[in-house]
């Protein structure tokens, strides 16, 4: 028994003066001029607490800070992080038997400002930290331990209260705030279920969701643990079921989700399916394994908002002008990991219409980015192409060239697509190349060719007065007037061919369309210059109006890319009116001549007679001409007249 009493106040020696150290050792002042100060040097930024410090030893060991912050770079206003209050609690008599209990770990009211700045610098990117990562000699692997540092892991209470997240990308002119963020995670062991729940408002939209770990333990020991997930965001709910698996082999380590279920429904859209992901680790690069089969995908455009709920819709619908930006384009991010991921729906359907299935695959490897369409089934047609993104070299270059063949036109226009409706087959090819470091450049060296062929082509509903509406304004009613029955039934027939061209030379595209057919043809050519960010085209459609008479109403697409208009061409219109009235005139002159019955010199007196008394007519006064108005009116007299008299049955 003395022995046990020495020995206990030998222990409770040694405890109280391990007590009485400790609180020398780690005490406010000594955090505030010696450990804030060294962290601030670590990470060459601003650290600091400018509320109190509050410490506590045994049972736990207990830390509260209050107003803590982190500022930005000197070239940044405000800080990176700010912490209203921060408290830490951890047992100590576990950590003797390997074992870590977090009691608290409360974060109250933290508000985080992510930055990328217009040279693409990133906020949290610290200079203090950079290039002090050691490095591994040459043919040295790196060891991964093979046993865990912990033989227990117990989660009280981890948690978020009021926070708030800040991302602006200035180099994009994007950004999200999140606000009334809430998050947090208990665990009671390694053996038991891990619980995290999170909401927050982005945008001042509600997010909100679950994750539930099912014994971590296996998962940290190599074997397979489920994963649960339950979310539900603006745009979609989420429902995924996964395995997962680590393994820390001596030097790849591997991890490996296998996506058992996966469920997605949004406005607009819903679809379901199973995957697999995976990271291995321990060669240049992470190597990234990701596939996902989904056996359907519904989208429905009339359930798509317009605008996202709770925000006004743009006062006004004018187009921004188009400005192709000249930030260098960081490309970094394809040097970070190898990867292979593949993109499957069995069944795709838009607006109640089945299109067809989906086969897309994507390789990323030592800085080369190839995305292969190897199948797209679009309404009966079959599409494939290859998009190739290489930014080994020095400047970095880009390709796309797709074919598509078999699409049918009556299944691929809506039923609201008035005035038109068509059907037949179309078929389409593209190849071009660019290269630069700016989307500017990228489009300033565009070169390579747009094909697009129809056959076969009849129209299933044709609306001449929309049409004409559509491309000449006010003019197209007295187009239309008198257009007969029999011409809008002609124009139903099968037309010949329908073709669309565009070259591209370093960023400008030389246009040519041909529409033939046996009523109605169209006709154009001009130039879409990505450069400037605008079309001129000049458009010549041809309607053949009765038996007899035809006319061209020629007409421009010209303006912003985004935002195109369709003008009448007045003059080119005018010169047409006169061209139909000059050929009226000579079919009336020589059908005279010919009733007569004179020789050949006889009609050409006859013909020339006739046209000096056409000519006398003209110089006739006002009252002349209402009188004889009715028996023989000149169509070059009054526009409007022009076009009836060129257009009536």
């Amino acid at each position: 028994m003395k022995k046990l009493l020495i020995g206990l106040g030998i222990l409770a020696v040694l405890v109280g003066g391990s007590y009485a150290a400790l609180a020398m050792f780690i005490s406010p002042e000594r955090i505030k001029n010696t450990v804030l100060p060294t962290i601030s040097d670590v990470l060459g930024r601003d650290v600091g607490i400018n509320g109190d410090i509050s410490i506590s030893l045994f049972p736990t060991f207990g830390l509260k800070l209050e107003k803590l912050y982190v500022a930005n770079p000197a070239d940044l206003k405000g800080n990176m992080l700010e912490v209203e209050k921060a408290t830490v609690a951890v047992a100590v008599l576990p950590l003797l038997k390997k074992e870590l209990e977090i009691r608290e770990f409360t974060l109250i009211e933290p508000k985080l400002s992510a930055v990328i700045t217009k040279d693409g610098t990133a906020n949290w990117t610290f200079e203090g930290l950079e290039g002090t990562t050691p490095t591994a000699e040459a043919g040295a692997t790196e060891a991964t331990p093979t046993e865990l540092p912990l033989a227990d892991l117990r989660i009280n209470s981890i948690a978020i209260k009021d926070g708030t997240i800040t991302y602006q990308d200035r180099m994009a002119g994007t950004s999200m705030n999140f606000t009334k963020a809430n998050f947090s995670i208990k665990m009671p062991t390694l053996d038991a279920t891990a619980d995290i729940e999170g909401s927050a408002l982005m945008d001042g939209q509600k997010l909100k969701g679950t994750l539930k770990l099912e014994t971590p333990y296996r998962l940290m020991h190599g074997e397979e643990a489920s994963l649960k997930l339950d979310a539900s965001t603006p745009y979609a709910d989420i429902i995924a079921e996964a395995n997962l698996v680590y393994t820390a082999e001596t030097t790849r380590p591997v991890f490996r989700a296998d996506l058992t279920q996966i469920n997605l429904a949004g406005d607009g859209f819903s679809t379901s399916g199973v995957g697999e992901f995976g990271i291995v680790w321990g060669n240049t690069r992470p190597e990234i394994t990701a596939n996902l089969n989904l056996g359907f995908l519904e989208v429905d455009s009339a359930n798509v908002p317009s605008a996202a709920e709770g925000q006004a819709a743009p006062a006004t619908a004018t187009a921004e002008p188009i400005e192709w930006s000249n930030e260098r384009i960081d490309f970094s991010g394809l040097n970070a990991f190898d990867a292979q991921a593949s993109l499957k729906i069995d069944q795709i359907k838009a607006d109640g219409r089945l299109i067809g299935p989906l086969n897309v695959a994507l390789t990323v490897v030592d800085r080369r980015l190839v995305i292969a369409l190897k199948r797209f089934d679009i309404f009966d047609g079959q599409t494939t192409g290859e998009v190739v993104l290489n930014t080994r070299t020095d400047i970095p270059s880009a390709s796309i060239e797709t074919h598509l063949t078999g699409l049918q036109i009556e299944r691929a226009l809506p039923d609201e697509a008035e005035p038109y409706g068509a059907s037949g087959t179309i078929a389409s090819h593209t190849k071009l190349t660019t290269k630069g470091h700016s989307v500017k450049a990228f489009v300033n060296n565009l070169n390579g060719v747009v094909d697009l062929t129809a056959t076969q082509v009849g129209a299933t509903k044709f609306d001449l007065e929309k049409t004409a509406e559509l491309h000449l304004g006010a003019l197209g009613p007295v187009v239309t007037k008198n257009v007969s029955d029999k011409t809008i039934a002609a124009i139903k027939q099968k037309l010949t061919t329908m073709a669309f061209s565009t070259v591209f030379k370093n960023g400008n595209g030389q246009t040519v369309i041909k529409f033939e057919g046996p009523v109605l043809a169209q006709g154009g050519e001009g130039i879409v210059n990505l450069p400037a960010a605008d079309i001129s085209l000049r458009m010549n459609p041809l309607l053949k109006a009765n038996e007899t008479r035809d006319i061209v109403l020629p007409f421009y697409i010209e303006g912003p890319l985004n935002a195109p208009e369709f003008k009448p061409d007045q003059d080119g219109i005018t010169r047409e009116v006169a061209r139909q009235a000059a050929r009226i005139c000579a079919q009336k002159l020589l059908g005279k001549a010919l009733k007569k019955g004179d020789g050949k010199l006889g009609i050409l007196g006859n013909i020339l007679q006739d046209a000096s008394n056409l000519q006398a007519d003209e110089t006739q006064t006002e009252g002349e001409a209402d009188a004889n108005a009715q028996q023989d009116p000149n169509p070059v007299k009054d526009l409007k007249k022009a076009f009836g008299s060129l257009l009536g049955k």
